[in-house]
């Protein structure tokens, strides 16, 4: 399933751009920054800089140009210019730039989109939310009147004066294309006062990466989606952006029924045809607003729209597990995707539980300051068998690209066996997906060591570490026994870890 090979956007760069890069890797190095609740959801941010008082100064403006902008694009904060401009009525007025040029970009790929973007979907989508509530679908008459609050929600623009109108309150929103909007101009934020050369801003799986640094950035499988569960694909980006959009993070459930938080404007039903869609082109906002059309279309529909975007490539899973990719889209692919990591196994080997069962462990960092946006901190979750020997390590977040701080994780390292693993595998890497709420997060073990050889039934110790700088370090252990009986088992929280839940059972039954 996991295809190592590199994809390439094959967008040609010149010989000066590669020879800067060349020259200035020779000082710079790159300094990454994670902080959860930010937009919603989390930020990895990779600057390449000359020292870290540069990189520090690179993040501080990045962070200061999302919350300049949320400012202005947001629909959560009553007091953003959307949601007050909203208010305001039908009556055109001034507006600022930015707000402008996002409500321009929306207008424009609802055109060439042919409605499969569309803002004022917001209607549908605020109905079906509401209905989710009561554990219920919406009506026909329901859908066809939040139809019609759709293109009372549509607003009127005069790009010449600047001055907008808005329609019906609420009806609309700019969430398919707001964040990537951001994204660029995060990006042109941290390269413009010189301390950076080069910059990746991912927020939520939507990325883009500017200047000097490039990436290679992994696409999570729509259909196994914890932390550190193989990428159906990896693909290269410099100076350029890449947008995943999927319901298999939010999505509403009705019924014992999952439907898409995506819903088709055109029909007022979610989408259901496609489990992922990834885009790679020039801006973020176009990867964007792209990746949520084409989870509306279907595979062929949306390719066919690629196909006529300049400089843009995209990658579609059908929740068939089929794979569509276009023209653009260069390198291997695999042809299709397992549907699900828990799906049927072959028979077992003798004394192993991987192929019968599944382990999955969910767990939510606390936030310890603010309601606001905070660093995560480094946090390792692995397994040792009854001798107290180091089986396999789930999960790995430290500062990308090196060991520095890592000894604050104590009991991780306590092993040399363990820091031998880490010295030669890189447990973190940028992953392109669907957007997930901050704080809250999957790991699954498959039955393997980290030498990829299946364990036998028995008992095991599960840890999971939590350091935090200028926080706390805080360690959670749990002795399960995996055998032939399925089992729930709750962890209480700490300071850094509002508690855990492990899942065990045969495969099929669970996430």
């Amino acid at each position: 399933m996991e295809d190592r090979n590199v994809f390439h956007l094959g967008i040609a760069r010149s010989a000066l751009l590669a020879l800067a890069i060349a020259s200035h890797a020779a000082h710079a190095g790159v300094y990454t920054y994670h902080h959860e609740n930010v937009l919603g959801t989390y930020l990895e941010l990779s600057v390449k800089a000359d020292s870290d008082a540069a990189a520090v100064e690179a993040e501080a403006r990045v962070l200061a140009e999302i919350d300049r902008l949320a400012g202005i694009l947001s629909r959560h904060d009553g007091e953003s210019e959307f949601r007050r401009w909203q208010a305001r009525g039908g009556f055109a007025t001034a507006v600022s730039t930015d707000l402008l040029a996002v409500l321009r970009a929306c207008d424009d790929w609802r055109a060439r989109t042919g409605g499969a973007f569309d803002p004022a979907a917001g209607a549908l989508t605020n109905l079906w939310d509401a209905a989710a509530r009561v554990a219920r679908t919406p009506s026909r008459e329901e859908i066809a009147d939040a139809r019609d609050q759709m293109a009372a929600g549509r607003w009127r623009l005069d790009p010449v004066s600047g001055r907008a109108a808005p329609g019906l309150e609420g009806a609309a929103t700019l969430d398919g294309l707001a964040k990537g909007y951001i994204i660029d101009r995060a990006c042109e934020a941290a390269l413009a006062g010189g301390a950076a050369s080069g910059v990746l801003v991912n927020i939520g799986g939507d990325l883009r990466a500017a200047g000097t640094l490039q990436t290679e950035a992994a696409i999570a499988n729509p259909f196994d989606t914890g932390e550190g569960a193989p990428p159906i694909g990896r693909a290269a980006l410099l100076d350029g952006a890449m947008a995943t959009s999927g319901g298999y993070h939010r999505f509403m459930e009705i019924a014992g029924r999952r439907y898409s938080h995506i819903v088709d404007p055109r029909t007022g039903m979610p989408a259901e045809r496609v489990a992922s869609a990834t885009v790679i082109a020039p801006s973020a906002a176009d990867a964007d607003a792209l990746a949520t059309a084409l989870n509306v279309l279907s595979p062929e529909e949306g390719t066919a729209l690629v196909e006529r975007v300049d400089g843009a490539a995209s990658l579609v899973i059908g929740m068939d597990g089929s794979v569509t990719r276009s023209a653009g889209w260069r390198g291997p692919a695999p042809d299709r995707v397992r549907l699900a990591a828990n799906g049927p196994a072959a028979a077992p080997a003798v004394d192993t539980w991987g192929a019968r069962f599944s382990l999955n462990v969910d767990f939510e960092l606390a936030n310890p300051e603010t309601d606001g946006r905070y660093r995560r901190p480094y946090v390792g979750i692995w397994v040792c068998d009854h001798e107290g020997f180091p089986v396999r390590t789930l999960l790995l977040w430290r500062q990308k690209g090196g060991l520095r701080w890592l000894s604050s994780l104590r009991e991780w390292c306590r092993d040399d066996q363990i820091r031998a693993f880490v010295d030669e595998t890189d447990l973190i890497e940028t992953v392109s997906r669907s957007t997930r709420p901050p704080g809250k997060y999957n790991v699954s073990w498959d039955g393997l060591d980290d030498a990829g050889k299946p364990v036998p039934f028995g008992t095991y110790t599960l840890y999971i570490e939590a350091s935090r700088e200028h926080g706390t370090h805080q360690v959670m252990r749990a002795e399960i026994e995996l055998g032939p009986e399925a089992f729930t088992k709750e962890l209480d929280g700490n300071v850094e870890i509002n508690g855990a839940r492990i899942d065990y059972g045969p495969r099929g039954a669970g996430k």
